[in-house]
């Protein structure tokens, strides 16, 4: 196995996609996914592979799914390459990592603070969808509650 068939796998079955996690209504962080569609024993082997090459992963009954940044961020690295269709959904997560690695240097109320720049990366990634909703789904707007309490914590 080696990364041009990993990145025709992406290419016909996978996607990829930019969310939201809001826990108990006071975090907020933005969170990105890589999917790759399949039998469960294919993609076992696929899973094994990228552990090898430093990607962490796992493996549902039909899909694979890469979910740290750290591991998205050396996934579409070591695919573009040899990737044909998808390759504008790859530099838009592109654009998504180096948005958050950007903001984790000035810590999570800065990434509070940039929601809508991931808001708007999550339609441009949409915009190529082949199915699934129309329309997304309204994106949580981050609690101000949160990000004033992080201020006065953190001196801001």
């Amino acid at each position: 196995m080696d990364w041009s068939y990993v990145a025709g796998l992406y290419d016909g079955e996978g996607s990829s996609a930019i969310f939201s996690r809001v826990k108990k209504h006071r975090f907020f962080s933005c969170g990105i996914a890589i999917q790759i569609s399949g039998q469960k024993k294919h993609l076992d082997l696929v899973k094994n592979f990228l552990n090898s090459e430093g990607i962490k992963c796992g493996v549902t009954i039909l899909n694979l799914q890469i979910q740290s940044f750290d591991s998205v961020k050396l996934f579409i690295s070591k695919v573009v390459p040899y990737i044909i269709l998808k390759k504008p959904q790859l530099e838009i997560m592109s654009e998504a990592v180096a948005l958050r690695d950007n903001l984790k240097l000035f810590g999570k109320g800065a990434i509070v603070r940039n929601s809508d720049a991931f808001d708007k990366l999550r339609h441009r990634l949409h915009a190529h969808s082949r199915k699934g909703p129309r329309e997304l789904k309204e994106w949580p707007k981050p609690i101000y509650e949160y990000m004033e309490k992080f201020d006065a914590v953190s001196g801001r």
